[in-house]
């Protein structure tokens, strides 16, 4: 059996947060912009966050625009 959604008839009231265990946040660089130097100290701060992430408690949206939210929301530290 095939089930065959179409989007555009698809209506939703409340958008749907799909929480992850561990979140990934992809790198994705233009070769042409940037130099060796560049990645030189993005891989140094990496490495420093990681020597330190266990103090991290993580983050809250507290406000946040119905679309593309990644690029303009507000955080809370979560104690």
């Amino acid at each position: 059996m095939r089930t065959i959604i179409e989007p555009f008839r698809i209506k939703m009231t409340e958008p749907i947060h799909i929480i992850s265990k561990d979140e990934r946040i992809p790198l994705a660089f233009p070769r042409q912009v940037y130099t060796q130097n560049h990645f030189d100290y993005i891989i140094e701060v990496i490495k420093k966050v990681w020597k330190i992430r266990h103090s991290y408690t993580g983050l809250k949206i507290t406000k946040q625009p119905k679309m593309l939210r990644h690029f303009s929301c507000h955080f809370e530290n979560i104690t």
